[in-house]
Parts: structure tokens; sequence; C-alpha cells
């Protein structure tokens, strides 16, 4: 059997579509491959399906959801992974410390929302472009499966969204039989001290209350831990409260979607005045960026977290895209700092 990185470079080389992927604190990494893909323009059009969902911030003719169905799934052990560290040892680029003018600017009109009480939190996102021909993506996944082992690690790629990679810490929906859970993931800081502030606390509380509800509309009652202190990586903490219950059916694992997405977590409150917020004040398209990624199979197990950390590959270049929740205690620099923290993870693959 050929090993995972040669597999994934033909698969990558071929211009196919294809999803790679690696669990959190798990040892083998899933190449579903040779598929067929098909187009959504909602989320409860999931139900029933079996395949990788690729979903962006918000379906639309330009950015439909799409799902890879009927291809062939293959597992590898992590033992095998050996990644050509030569193409990443060399000086990064780094965003700049002092925040520019555009983010500022956004940053203001937001805050206006905020401070006016038109809205209780908004995400605000940016994207850095970087220049780069001929994108090792399958070395790069296999690296970053070395280095962050508690992310959510994948590649995919499809002619309606693109080829997309990431390293995300944040669960929409994962589970098996009767055992299924969320969570409320907002709040960030580089230490214990700063992530058990008013604001972090108080966003995570907003976040939580939300999926709680949005649960509950579906007539699920969940048991909740936390919220709790979780580590994704050396540099950055979060606050976390996992959701856990059981759902009747699980051919409606589109319909559950459907109600959490997208959470406050990556738009803001209330939904459908942070969204309108964002497409206005954002000035660029988040696209698959805030989306969702992963595995659904109702007969099976389920897979899908929020697509955050993450790049666009294209061929002569990758965008990577950070962003952070702003509340009404937010200051322009705090967050830039924030936000710029978050994108060393892909920055450390790039």
């Amino acid at each position: 059997m050929p090993a995972p990185t040669s597999m994934l470079r033909q698969v990558w080389a071929d211009d196919c579509d294809f999803a790679a992927w690696r669990l959190p604190n798990e040892s083998a990494i899933s190449l579903l491959h040779s598929v067929r893909s098909y187009t959504y323009n909602n989320i409860g059009a999931l139900n029933g399906r079996r395949g990788f969902a690729i979903f962006p911030f918000l379906p639309s003719p330009q950015h439909p959801g799409v799902l890879l169905e009927e291809g062939r799934c293959e597992r590898f052990g992590m033992s095998t992974v050996e990644p050509d560290m030569s193409q990443f040892l060399y000086p990064k680029e780094r965003p700049a410390v002092e925040a520019p003018a555009d983010y500022v600017e956004r940053f203001e009109k937001m805050m206006q929302m905020l401070r006016s009480r038109r809205l209780s939190k908004i995400v605000l996102s940016y994207s850095f472009e970087y220049m780069r021909e001929e994108y090792p993506a399958a070395d790069a996944f296999m690296l970053a499966c070395r280095l962050y082992p508690s992310a959510y690690v994948y590649l995919c790629r499809s002619q309606a969204s693109g080829s997309w990679m990431g390293c995300t810490p944040e669960i929409l929906l994962a589970g098996e039989g009767r055992k299924w859970r969320t969570m409320a993931l907002a709040g960030t800081a580089s230490d214990a001290q700063s992530l058990a502030n008013a604001k972090n606390s108080e966003e995570q509380q907003l976040v939580a209350e939300y999926i709680r509800s949005r649960l509950l509309s579906l007539g699920i009652e969940a048991e909740e831990d936390g919220p709790r202190a979780v580590e994704v990586d050396s540099a950055l903490m979060h606050l976390c409260t996992d959701f856990s219950f059981a759902i009747p059916d699980r051919q409606q694992l589109g319909s559950i979607l459907e109600a959490l997405h997208p959470t406050p977590a990556v738009s803001g409150m209330p939904p459908a005045e942070a969204q309108a917020a964002i497409l206005r004040a954002e000035n660029y398209d988040r696209a698959y960026y805030t989306g969702f990624v992963g595995m659904l199979d109702p007969e099976g197990c389920a897979n899908v977290y929020v697509n955050l950390r993450c790049m666009k590959i294209d061929p002569k270049a990758v965008t990577l895209y950070a962003g952070g929740g702003l509340m009404p205690a937010s200051e322009p620099l705090s967050e830039w700092r924030e936000l710029t923290d978050k994108l060393q993870t892909m920055l450390s693959i790039l």
C-alpha cells in the first residue's frame, strides 16, 4: 500500500475532487477520492445523505454547499507520514503589529452597532493573500497533522468550492448512534487569566445560550459541561461548553446543522442582523471560511467542524483567514493581536 503522502500528492496532481482528514488526537488519516460531487443551496438538503460536506458561511449561487459522495475511502496510519520539511523551512511573512487602516475602519463600523445595542456581538474577520505557486498541499497537510494533534485537520477540493485546508478546533456536530455533541467555543486569550475576563465570559455565555435555544427548538435537551478552558495549540486558549445529547432520527442530521449554523461564534447576535452587517462591513467574500466541513453518515458517524484556521489554495496564491468576536468592551489593538495570533496556525505551514 502506498504511503499517504504519495497518495495525496497523486490525488492533488490529478486535479480531482477529494477530501482528506485527520480527527483530533487520532493516529489515522482518511482519504476520500474517486467521488461524485453534488451542490446544494440549503443545509437541510443534507438530510439522509452520506459524504464529505463543504459548506460556506452563507450558501449562495456563487458559493453552494458541496457534498462529495460515492467515493473510495482509505485509511492510513500516521506512522508512515513523512512530509518534505524542506518546502517550509524559510522565513515566514508576518502581519503588521499595528492594525491596518482598513481593519480599524471596519472595526469602528461594527463597534457603532454594538454601542447602539443594535447588536450584542459580531465577528470581524480579515483575509491575507500570499503569492506562492505550486503550493505543496499534500506535504502541508501531513505537516499540519504533526504540528496540531488536537485539531481537526483537513484538505479538500471540489470544482464548486475550490481547494481548502484547515486545522480547526470547533465541532459543529459529531457523534454516532444516539450519542451526539456540539460545542460553544468563544472567548480567546493567550493565558488563563486573560481568558477569564468579563469580555470573554460574556461572549461564551452568549454563544452557549444560542446553541441551547437552537437545540431546544428541535426538541433536543442536552447535558452541558463547561465552560472550561481548552488549549488547541501552544499559543491560544479558548472557553468551551460541550453539549451532549441524543437525537431521535439520524436521517435528520442536515436539519440539526441548519439549526446551528452559523452560530454566534462566527457571526453574531441577533443572527440575521449580524450576518447582514458582516456582508456590508467586511468588504470581502468569506466564501467557505466560517462555513463547515466534515464527513456525514447517518448510518455510521459524523464529524463536522466549523471551518476555522484555514486557507484557500489557488494556482498562484494562498489566502489565509482569521477573525474574532467583538463585544461592546472590545479594543482594536487587542482584537487585531488575537486575529494575527490565530493566523499563526496556517503561517506555520505556509
